[in-house]
């Protein structure tokens, strides 16, 4: 091999070097990403959790009423296992039939926390809210829902919709709370509107 196809040969080498190294940081560099800002809706159910307060816990609920109807709601609050005090009342949206939409709350309120309701129509927004408890559930502490992907409600029987746990994750000390949504359906004389009717869950 003579002088000149040696530098040939060594020429070409660094040629493939400098190639690799350049196709290899090419790789290693992202693409770049356009950012647009969101200026108009809808938001999504995961936004809102972030959005809004977040000492603050709701969950919403859609479902397809055939015939009118009347629901009633009710919880169960256990301090550490311990069931708390039973609430005397039990509060009843009624609706007529058509896609609802079940929201259930739970907002901080001065050192408590205040268990709301409210059910409308999809459609035309008919409905109604109730304030349903104030809970000893301090706003200090986080909370987490379980809830079925899907779940029924039926006249017979209370339905576990859904379940609130709150507290201090451990090793730190302090009472664990669970609240769990419970609720029915009734019959409905009344059209759309709200009442309370004495606690019969669990009779």
């Amino acid at each position: 091999m003579n002088e000149q196809s040696t530098f040939r040969s060594h020429r070409a080498v660094f040629v493939l070097l400098v190639t690799a190294i350049l196709s290899g940081n090419s790789a290693a560099q992202l693409p770049t990403i356009s950012v647009v800002p969101r200026n108009e809706g809808p938001v999504g159910i995961s936004d809102l959790h972030v959005l809004l307060d977040v000492d603050m816990q709701f969950q919403i609920f859609d479902f397809e009423a055939q015939e009118k109807f009347c629901l009633v709601l009710g919880y169960v609050h256990e301090i550490d296992g311990q069931q708390s005090s039973r609430s005397a009342l039990n509060p009843v949206v009624c609706n007529v039939a058509g896609p609802q939409r079940l929201i259930l709350v739970m907002r901080p309120v001065g050192d408590k926390r205040r268990l709301m309701f409210a059910l409308h129509d999809r459609d035309t927004g008919a409905g109604s809210g109730r304030t349903v408890s104030d809970l000893p559930i301090g706003k200090d502490i986080g909370g987490s829902a379980t809830f079925r992907a899907e779940d029924t409600i039926g006249s017979g029987q209370e339905t576990m919709l859904l379940r609130w746990r709150f507290g201090l994750n451990p090793p730190h000390p302090g009472p664990r709370h669970d609240v769990r949504i419970l609720v029915r359906l009734d019959e409905n004389d009344l059209g759309i509107g709200s009442y309370s009717k004495p606690n019969d869950f669990g009779q």
